[in-house]
């Protein structure tokens, strides 16, 4: 439009570019204004720049607030519901805010500060992320291939049209759902080698994502594919297809499978840090994002030519595809394909994916919990294992089952990780401790800290009562004073009874008559029985706080052979709060 604009009015005198434009606006069915903006855009000037331009009458406020309602209503299929047109309208008619400018140059103040709807459809700013080397970063996804289903009459793969036809972006996305729950559908799991661009997918045939499929595909991408390559496309191998290894870190949206307590429990053994992007980003992981769209294209685009027969098929001919794929040359531009820029790993970046047996075992098992017994030794799957650290003995500890080494576990206790390996057996068929030793060395374990914390225990005591290491020396002469403490004083605002006010109690003077004798069998008196009076002091600590040495004196001179077992504790506290004097009478 500018182009046109431009061609119409170049070469124009004053008078002859009014008219012009003037038929522009009607041919085109917009503003005077517009048409005039698109030529000065275009480089047609007619007039100098006013010396205030930019500047308005209209409060900042007006147009900010206007421009509020216009990005929040905006829905999920990123529709703007509130018109600029009814905004100018609303905020004169219904909120009498007064807007001293046009329509036209309302919607011009928004456009000069960038608040309007194709500003808020922008993706937001983005920095460029870059791996050091391969299997650093690898992104994963999962996408459900909704228009192809396996049709059990033909026993072909097909292309659901229905689907598609009722699928469509304004549509509410759980109808759709609601329509395929409970049946199969086709999963593609895909992931890729964020430096160099290598990838691997595979397709599943379930009625959603579970922890049995994502654990397989993960297994495959990261282990050799030698055997895969060969079994499948009956072709030689070559070492044509080198992808391989784990990753440092695993990158992946909100949703995955990999919150699943199964393969969250695999990536913790493997030491593999996954991270999630935010929701509703799908540009944090782009790589694997294009990849979809480039299988897509390239690969499901000719399901529709081949008759597929079963979902071992497609995997068959979509891992052909896949080696071709990764072997094809000019990716990112370059001379070298996927595979190639993969292979500039170094050997100490390298991880290798352990045996399938160890990582089954990774996924089924859980972490359990054992005791560690006196000598240090752990029972795990009819293995034995030791620990070397006494100080752990008789705790119990968390075990994990170690994927590198065979009969190796991680034990955990205390924000520490012990890896063990299973003990041996000799040729007398003993199961070998790691803290066992030879008869005549006589090696003690090294001492726990409750051991150590012994030794120290009796030189406190011996400092303070006179008894020495082994606790055979003299005594200190400790004899408890007899001499009464003065009275103590009480504060006027210490008052530690009030005689409750109100009405009182209706006694009735009259005794009620019985007309049987009560009988009345005399019992045998019962004797009195004592608690120690350390039992009765630890009670009151407990319940009153700790009691003073002189207290102490006090109670021991009232109850030299125990105390009552009639006695409460709350007793002893009324007692030792009574003046010296009343308490001495007790005694």
């Amino acid at each position: 439009m500018e182009k046109e604009i431009y061609n119409a009015l170049i070469n124009l005198s004053d008078d002859e570019r009014t008219n012009e434009v003037k038929r522009l606006a009607k041919y085109y069915n917009c503003s005077i204004s517009t048409i005039w903006r698109k030529a000065n855009k275009a480089g047609i000037r007619v007039r100098k720049e006013r010396s205030n331009k930019g500047e308005t009458a209209v409060d900042e406020w007006i147009l900010e607030h206007a421009a509020a309602l216009i990005n929040k209503s905006r829905r999920k299929n990123d529709k703007f519901t509130f018109d600029i047109k009814e905004i100018y309208k609303h905020m004169q008619e219904d909120l009498g805010v007064v807007i001293d400018v046009s329509y036209p140059r309302f919607c011009e103040l928004l456009r000069e500060r960038g608040l309007t709807v194709s500003e808020f459809k922008k993706a937001t700013p983005h920095v460029q992320v870059i791996s050091e080397h391969p299997n650093q970063l690898h992104q994963f996804d999962v996408s459900i291939c909704l228009q192809w289903y396996f049709d059990d009459k033909k026993g072909e793969l097909e292309e659901n049209t229905d689907l598609k036809r009722k699928y469509y972006s304004n549509k509410i996305e759980q109808t759709v759902e609601k329509e395929l729950r409970g049946k199969k559908k086709l999963h593609r799991y895909v992931l890729v080698d964020h430096a160099s661009g290598a990838f691997f997918f595979w397709y599943y045939y379930a009625e959603g994502e579970n922890s049995i499929d994502g654990a397989d595909f993960l297994f495959k991408a990261w282990s050799s594919k030698k055997e895969l390559v060969s079994n499948i496309t009956k072709e030689e191998y070559n070492g044509i297809y080198q992808f391989q290894g784990l990753p440092k870190i695993l990158y992946t949206d909100q949703g995955a499978i990999l919150k699943r307590k199964a393969l969250k429990n695999l990536m913790e053994s493997l030491n593999i840090q996954v991270e999630f992007h935010q929701s509703g980003n799908p540009r944090a992981k782009g790589m694997v994002e294009g990849l979809m769209n480039i299988i897509e294209k390239g690969f499901e685009s000719r399901l529709k030519i081949y008759g597929i027969k079963n979902i071992d098929e497609l995997n068959a001919y979509a891992l052909k595809w896949c080696v071709e794929r990764n072997l094809l040359k000019g990716f990112r531009g370059a001379k070298a394909s996927r595979i190639e820029l993969w292979r500039k790993i170094k050997p100490e970046q390298f991880i290798k994916c352990p045996p399938y047996d160890i990582w089954a075992a990774l996924i089924q098992e859980d972490p359990v919990t054992r005791k560690v017994d006196g000598n240090g030794n752990i029972s795990y799957m009819n293995k034995i294992y030791t620990i070397t650290d006494t100080n752990v003995f008789y705790k119990e500890v968390v075990i994990k089952p170690h994927v590198f080494i065979k009969d190796s576990i991680n034990v955990h206790y205390d924000g520490l990780v012990f890896t063990l390996e299973a003990n041996q057996k000799d040729e007398f068929n003993r199961t070998i401790s790691k803290n066992a030793v030879k008869v005549g060395e006589n090696k003690a374990l090294k001492k726990t800290a409750t051991q150590k914390f012994d030794k120290k225990s009796e030189e406190i005591l011996s400092s303070v009562y006179g008894v020495d290491f082994h606790g055979n020396g003299n005594k200190r002469t400790m004899r408890p004073p007899t001499a009464p403490k003065e009275e103590t004083v009480l504060e006027t605002d210490n008052i530690a009874y009030i005689q409750p006010v109100g009405t009182d109690a209706q006694v009735n003077p009259t005794a009620p008559i019985t007309t049987e004798k009560r009988i009345v069998k005399q019992s045998k008196p019962v004797e009195e029985r004592y608690i120690k009076l350390s039992e009765l002091i630890r009670m009151y600590n407990t319940e009153h706080g700790r009691i003073t040495v002189e207290q102490r004196e006090v109670l021991e001179q009232v109850y030299p052979k125990g105390v009552p077992a009639s006695i409460t504790v709350d007793d002893i506290y009324n007692m030792l709060n009574k003046p010296a004097a009343d308490i001495m009478k007790l005694a």
